[in-house]
């Protein structure tokens, strides 16, 4: 007998004759039947219940796999984690409980996930689509493990089906109160006029046989001088989010001192996409240079680097994602207040493929790659090291140090590393970039006996 079984033995199929339980009418053996197969499916969810995290992790990855349209950007994303492992969740409770169909309620951050959504431009349909895999997901699971709990067919097939109709049911209710979300977010952003303007920048980004002119005018704004890419974002999603973007977005342009004013569209209502015409005549192609790295409260930016004309209109916006990637990544105590491109270029497009890039810092760098405060001090030393030229002394008074202090720091980073500095010196500092920009993101976990 099973731990599930044994869980449910003293519930119907499980009693013995010598206790005097006899089912004698038709109706009352269904409805005891119907019973035991609650119980032990009941049973067997308690059992999934505590992976509630590898279930959401292998649905994520079927998401990337064959919705790629939903893992855009990094808050995105992780908006995306949240809402799927609270619909899992909420899709279990119904199982386990047996919960009556008008309590099972979408959880909050899926509702948010289906406005953000909304808010972007894209359609109900990847949305519907990530709902029905995930009913595949977990069905598959629980069946899986329903199978695998007991091997009596009058307690797996009753069970089978009740999981099956439960899920169907809950996922097709959730469903639908997602897209209501999605629908009435819709309507009341298409009523903002910022969002008017994103969606007429839309077509520049995308096609490179725009009439410039015409655009010019519809957007008010020069595509032919130089400008910068911008996004800026807050993590937290508050009512005067874009207002408050819309005030740092003015404030960096005025720092760059470009000739106009930048161009704003409001991307979702914590994130805002804009180009700051940047001067001719600037000797500097780092625009953090310009506009300082003092960006204060929730808020962020990432940038790219100038470029003129039409095409550079779309080349530093892409630059600017790119970086906001990188940037989105990190946590909000390790990342930059100011990221750019120009800066991050290599790491941004090594980003693309997190998992490949976390086991190449972790070779690359040995002993270092752990997320802790002693390595991180030593990573921070000798990636200024190595970006002086391997000079000591230009490396202590970046750091504030004595000199002896860094000769020390060096020799324990290199022999934390296993291999000499001279050994993919170049590599090296690629990946203590890395793990500068995205920090715990490509670090190994500090392990606890």
């Amino acid at each position: 007998m099973t731990l599930i079984e044994r869980r449910i033995a003293p519930i119907g199929t499980q009693l013995s004759p010598a206790q005097g339980q006899r089912l004698t009418s038709s109706g009352a053996r269904s409805t005891h039947a119907n019973q035991s197969a609650q119980e032990f499916l009941a049973a067997v969810v308690s059992v999934l219940s505590p992976r509630t995290a590898q279930l959401t992790a292998a649905l994520l990855r079927r998401i990337r796999v064959e919705i790629p349209e939903l893992c855009e950007d990094g808050s995105l994303g992780a908006l995306l984690k949240a809402g799927t492992e609270h619909l899992v969740v909420a899709a279990l409770h119904a199982v386990q409980f047996d919960l009556e169909l008008n309590r099972v309620e979408a959880p909050p951050a899926a509702l948010q996930y289906a406005r953000r959504l909304a808010q972007r431009g894209i359609g109900t349909v990847p949305l519907l689509r990530s709902h029905q895999l995930g009913l595949s997901v977990v069905l598959q699971r629980v069946l899986s493990e329903i199978n695998r709990a007991s091997t009596d067919p009058e307690l797996t097939g009753p069970a089978s089906v009740r999981v099956t109709a439960s899920l169907f049911a809950s996922t097709d209710r959730m469903s639908g109160q997602a897209v209501a979300a999605y629908e009435e977010e819709r309507e009341r952003w298409l009523r903002n006029r910022v969002l008017l303007r994103s969606e007429q920048v839309l077509p520049v980004l995308s096609r490179g046989d725009v009439d410039v002119r015409a655009m010019e005018q519809a957007l008010n704004y020069r595509l032919g001088q130089r400008h910068v890419g911008v996004v800026a974002w807050c993590d937290e999603t508050t009512s005067d989010g874009p207002r408050r973007l819309e005030r740092l977005v003015m404030e960096l342009s005025e720092r760059v001192r470009g000739a106009g004013p930048p161009l704003l569209a409001l991307h979702d209502e914590s994130t805002m996409w804009a180009w700051l015409p940047s001067p001719d005549e600037s000797d500097s192609d780092d625009p953090v240079g310009w506009a300082g790295a003092d960006v204060g409260g929730d808020m962020w930016v990432a940038m790219g680097t100038p470029a003129r004309g039409a095409e550079g209109f779309r080349l530093t916006h892409r630059q600017a994602l790119s970086a906001y990637t990188v940037a989105s990544t990190a946590s909000a105590e390790e990342r930059c207040r100011i990221t750019a491109f120009s800066r991050i270029a290599p790491i941004a497009m090594m980003a693309s493929d997190m998992e490949g890039l976390r086991a190449w810092v972790s070779t690359t760098l040995g002993g270092l790659a752990i997320d802790n405060a002693s390595c991180r001090r030593l990573r921070t030393t000798l990636l200024v090291f190595l970006s002086s030229g391997g000079s000591f002394t230009s490396t202590a008074a970046q750091l504030r140090l004595h000199k002896n202090s860094v000769v020390y720091r060096v020799r324990q980073a290199t022999e934390a590393r296993g291999r000499p500095l001279a050994d993919g010196r170049l590599d090296a500092e690629l990946a203590l970039l890395a793990c500068h920009f995205l920090g715990s993101a490509v670090l190994r976990p500090v392990v606890t006996t």
